[in-house]
């Protein structure tokens, strides 16, 4: 079984301090590509890339009470 976790990553379109954090989904490790700490993402748009700045989605983040970050999970 797979622990697919929800993470925000930093897209490499635009440069990092003009570049918002986007949801994403964190699928493993990607072996033999890159860096060792590269990590397979699945983007909203069903596509799966490689990226190494992710962040991981805290629980105070994840909570449903939380309605900023749950409308930004629903689109």
């Amino acid at each position: 079984m797979w622990l697919v976790q929800r993470v925000y990553f930093y897209d490499d379109i635009q440069p990092y301090p003009d570049s918002d954090a986007m949801l994403g989904r964190c699928l493993g490790p990607a072996r033999n590509e890159g860096k060792e700490i590269a990590q397979w993402i699945l983007k909203g748009n069903m596509r799966v890339i490689i990226q190494k700045t992710i962040r991981k989605l805290t629980a105070r983040k994840l909570s449903p009470s939380n309605e900023v970050e749950d409308v930004k999970r629903s689109s």
